[in-house]
């Protein structure tokens, strides 16, 4: 990836690698043990302690230098390098995934990881692909945020939020007035998402196309009302998933009950379709990413769910 936006690490020198990885360090620290880093007084020892509390042996470093099957880089902006980006060189299922994306801090607010994520996407769409994926954490509520606003749909949740740019779908928005949430799709007009979606509504100028509602849910106060098109068991079949899962994160980052029915949990938890699906599938998965957080004591900072218990992970591990 060449751009003016960013700068591969050629001839990555032992002060270039560690710099790097102190950012990716200091992604980690931030999200899992809510403490900003400053990159420019690190040292050795304050290394050390902050990746024994925010790194597990799932989540080791590792040298960009010594990687075949990523490709890193600097996000640069006048020529000074403001974050870090890395993609893999393999497409996993559909999509390329981005790794990394990471701004320091005192250099936010300038669309840096935006405009990046935007890049990468539209070199996925010319190279032919379908898209752009990434995972990131529930608990990692900034990054959330920002991939909805974004416009990336849902793709699920088997071990973290995947996220998704799709060339083969809508964009889409999310409106929410008052406790009636709906999520609508763009048909006609410029498709596949190039233009991104976000909630609230669509940017940008008039494209011919028309928005069309395809969920509706409402917040009941313990249990969720939901309405769904039947053009997305028809026509519309290859955006279920995606709006269905879309949908759930976006309530569940507003606090809204996430179960419809006990016939519904049953059918979502109960038979293991928890990985992906209705929201209830996100529901217990949600339970299960917060008592990980805790059994490794990271605070959290994530909304209270209406209807579940928030098991300990122990409790968890002999169910």
């Amino acid at each position: 990836m060449r751009s003016g936006l960013v700068e591969p690490l050629s001839n990555l020198d032992d002060a270039g690698a560690r710099r790097w990885l102190d950012c990716e360090l200091a992604a980690f620290v931030e999200n899992r043990c809510r403490t900003r880093l400053d990159l420019d007084t690190l040292d050795d020892a304050a290394r050390a302690r902050w990746t024994q509390n925010a790194l597990t042996r799932d989540t080791l470093l590792v040298d960009p230098r010594n990687e075949d099957q990523r490709r890193a880089y600097w996000i640069v902006d006048d020529g000074e390098r403001v974050g870090t980006v890395a993609l893999e060189t393999r497409v996993l299922g559909r999509y390329l995934h981005l790794t990394s994306l990471y701004v320091e801090p005192r250099l936010r607010g300038k669309r840096h990881a935006s405009r990046v994520l935007e890049r990468c996407r539209d070199l996925c769409y010319e190279a032919g692909l379908p898209g752009l994926g990434l995972d990131t954490a529930w608990s990692w509520q900034s990054a959330v945020r920002f991939y909805l606003r974004a416009g990336m749909w849902v793709w699920g949740w088997k071990n973290g939020l995947r996220f998704v740019f799709d060339a083969t779908v809508p964009r889409y928005s999310i409106e929410v007035v008052a406790d009636e949430a709906i999520l609508s799709i763009h048909e006609g007009g410029h498709e596949g998402g190039h233009e991104g979606g976000h909630e609230g509504g669509h940017e940008g100028g008039h494209d011919n196309g028309k928005d069309r509602a395809v969920l509706r849910a409402r917040n009941e106060g313990t249990r969720l009302g939901w309405h769904a098109d039947p053009a997305l068991e028809d026509r519309l079949s290859h955006v279920r998933g995606l709006a269905i899962g879309t949908l759930s994160v976006a309530l569940a980052m507003r606090g809204w009950p996430l179960i419809r029915s006990s016939e519904q949990w049953t059918i979502q938890v109960g038979r293991g379709f928890s990985d992906s699906g209705g929201p209830e599938g996100l529901a217990w998965k949600l339970q299960r990413y917060e008592a990980w957080e805790r059994h490794h004591g990271w605070p959290l900072s994530t909304p209270r769910i209406p209807g579940l218990l928030y098991p300990e992970w122990e409790d968890l591990q002999r169910s």
